[in-house]
């Protein structure tokens, strides 16, 4: 039965929510120019219905405001977050890529042409002045400025990738920070929601914070209820929100940084030289443990040795084991070295202290190629593991890959380029499904155009993908460096193409002959490698005809590219003619060397791609083509994000126009039900005050 001022809750009822409405409008007005704030809505609906007087029928009893709800479509941030790393890549692989194309200005005159054009033109005053020593001189100093440009270059790309590295740190800090404020965000949201309410601002900020992340690093984020019969639906009323218990999960690339209440932290460290971290070495069998002599190797039973092994001369050999055929009856201590060529099979308990090439008992557990040997483990004294010695404070991966094969950073890299860790564990950096800004920094720093791929020693016929660097970063272009100044350097001193093949009627200045053949009769190298450490110039190429050697093109670099000493110090040794003659030591008539050399100019086959001039236009064009490439996906994922934007905006953005009718709405269904509560209280009035004295 209703109360007798029952109809003053239903008009009061009314007015609550119209204030409540008002309220909501009033947040949603005030923050229409908040960056990431969604519309807000009152939840609404009526109050519990009570019997009409006759039992017969229901009469409603108001309405009531039960929550804060927001607009928010999480379709829509999940594609805006997919999208935005794409964006973020691309954006720094553009910014990158014009700091590389104002280092590698080949097109000026004071660019890579224009030096080589100086060289050339220099090479044809010596071919007409070949007995003026001035044109030895300045030819000389023309192939100096061409190194000066090519090293200068070179120490440009290599400052950049020293900025990318110290920017791959900046953005695993920002990602570190991101992470710890989600995190923190996700227990204020936790903690204000348990009572069934909606912490709807703080979940904005969350949403934001998830904005900045996704540009920086491709993002998986998911939302999962804890409370099976909650998730079921056997809690449909908000009274029974309370129930609820979500968990706030961030992933990137695959890798959980946060979960709930906790974040996992990115660590950058310098890159070892020669392997990689203890945690990922890449192990070759045969190198999996070298043990001291006085340790003990036990092998499980049935251990089949490879043709080639050596068993060490000390191995106790367990009875019932068979080696190259030969069976031992009983345990053996083997006096000299086995090497393995027939039918080899170990028993259980047979000791080798050697390396061993299957499996390893350590601490009593016994590891299989391709286990991880867990953190904290020190093995014992002595052991080897891929060149790098105990004890060891991280995991050691055993996958039976040799990492010398074919090392996968580039040999031209700085050192200390960082490797990236999440919670100790290393992160990869190279995987394909890789986005965002650490993924552009990355491809830039690292990327050689190839993909390094170690085979597995156990099964030539497999292979392992370790590095993928398939972008032409920084270290793609200085090996184009190198490449160029190996060839041309071999050209010029030996007369031979990029395939070591003969060019016609080039000899090159090593098969000339001086202006006294008889203090000098062979030509010089005119380029070296520089000095040793210890200062000594690099010797001619008669001197190291002499010790059986040649010159190792393929150690030859940007940086240790160098005219010969010996030229520079005395030019007159800088050869023009082909044949020397006791009759005319001076043989300043016979220039064929040089006309020879100035061939290379025009040869279509000194390099793959063609002339030398071809070579420096392919890489100017390489650069340019994934600049232009960059620019136009850059500037399709601005479209791309700014639409799925505008789409989000469309849903939970604040229309000024749609509020003002809310507040004109609101106001009139206020002034509505105060109406009401006017009339009501007449009536009352007249019932209670005046009806006796009419």
């Amino acid at each position: 039965m209703k109360s007798s001022f029952f109809e003053f809750h239903v008009a009061s009822s009314g007015l609550f929510t119209a204030k409540a409405n008002l309220q909501v409008t009033s947040h949603n007005v005030a923050n229409a120019q908040t960056v990431g704030f969604s519309r807000q809505y009152a939840e609404q609906r009526a109050c519990w219905p009570l019997t009409f007087y006759n039992g017969k029928g229901m009469i409603g009893t108001g309405s009531e405001v039960y929550g804060v709800g927001q607009h928010r479509d999480f379709y829509l941030d999940k594609k805006y977050w997919s999208e935005r790393g794409v964006l973020g890549e691309y954006s720094v692989k553009k910014t990158q890529m014009q700091a590389m194309e104002s280092v590698f200005n080949d097109i000026s005159e004071n660019g890579l042409t224009g030096v080589f054009n100086s060289f050339w033109d220099c090479m044809q005053q010596l071919s007409e002045n070949s007995g003026d020593s001035t044109y030895r001189t300045n030819l000389l100093q023309a192939a100096q400025s061409v190194i000066s440009l090519v090293r200068l270059e070179a120490s440009a790309f290599q400052k950049q990738q020293q900025d990318i590295n110290s920017e791959v740190s900046a953005v695993a800090d920002k990602i570190n920070s991101i992470g710890q404020q989600i995190a923190s965000l996700n227990r204020q949201i936790y903690q204000y929601e348990m009572d069934g309410s909606k912490a709807n601002d703080l979940r904005d900020s969350r949403a934001r914070l998830v904005d900045e992340l996704s540009l920086y690093v491709n993002v998986q984020v998911s939302e999962k209820e804890m409370n099976e019969d909650y998730a079921a639906g056997k809690y449909p009323d908000p009274e029974d929100r309370n129930k609820s218990d979500k968990r706030f999960v961030v992933t990137i690339n695959g890798k959980e940084l946060v979960n709930h209440f906790d974040a996992c932290k990115f660590e950058t460290r310098p890159r070892m030289e020669g392997h990689e971290e203890a945690d990922e070495v890449i192990i070759l069998p045969r190198d999996l443990v070298t043990a001291a002599a006085n340790t003990t190797i036990t092998l499980p039973s049935a251990n089949n040795m490879n043709p080639g092994e050596v068993i060490k001369a000390g191995s106790v050999v367990t009875a019932g084991s068979i080696i190259n055929g030969a069976a031992y009856g009983v345990d053996t201590t083997i006096g000299a070295d086995i090497t393995v060529t027939g039918q080899t099979v170990l028993a259980a308990g047979t000791t080798v202290p050697l390396t061993f090439n299957n499996k390893v008992t350590i601490g009593g557990t016994t590891y299989n190629k391709g286990d991880v040997v867990p953190a904290g483990i020190t093995l014992p004294a002595g052991t080897v593991v891929s060149r790098y010695t105990p004890p060891y404070d991280e995991d050691i991966r055993i996958d039976g890959i040799d990492p010398g094969a074919d090392h996968a950073h580039n040999p031209m890299d700085i050192p200390g380029l960082y490797d990236v860790y999440l919670n100790g564990v290393k992160f990869d950096l190279y995987s394909q499904n890789l986005k965002g800004e650490l993924k552009g920094l990355i491809d830039v720093r690292d990327g050689n155009a190839a993909q390094t791929v170690i085979a597995d020693s156990d099964n030539p016929n497999a292979g392992l993908s370790v590095y993928d660097t398939s972008f032409k970063g920084i270290p793609y272009y200085m090996n184009q460096l190198n490449e160029m100044v190996r060839i041309f350097a071999r050209a010029l001193n030996e007369g031979v193409d990029a395939d070591g093949n003969p060019m016609p009627g080039v000899t090159g200045f090593k098969g000339g002959h001086s202006r006294n053949p008889d203090a000098m009769p062979t030509g010089q190298l005119f380029f070296t490698m520089k000095p040793d450490a210890s200062g000594v110039n690099a010797p001619t190429q008669a001197e190291l005809d002499a010790m059986g050697l040649g010159l190792d093109y393929n150690r030859m670099n940007i940086f240790n590219f160098a005219v010969n000493q010996k030229l520079i110090d005395e030019p007159s040794l800088l050869t023009a003619a082909l044949e020397g003659s006791p009759s005319l030591p001076s043989d300043e008539s016979d220039n064929r060397v040089v006309l020879g050399l100035l061939k290379l100019r025009e040869y279509t086959h000194l390099f793959k791609q063609g002339k030398l001039s071809d070579f420096i236009n392919s890489m100017s064009s390489d650069l340019g083509t994934d600049l232009k490439q960059a620019s136009a996906f850059e500037s399709n994922y601005t479209d791309v994000t700014t639409m799925v934007d505008n789409q989000r905006m469309e849903v939970s953005g604040v229309d000024v126009n749609e509020e003002m009718i809310n507040m004109v709405k609101y106001q009139q269904l206020y002034q509505a039900a105060a109406k009401l509560m006017n009339i009501i209280d007449s009536i009352y009035d007249i019932t209670v005050n005046r009806l006796g004295t009419w």
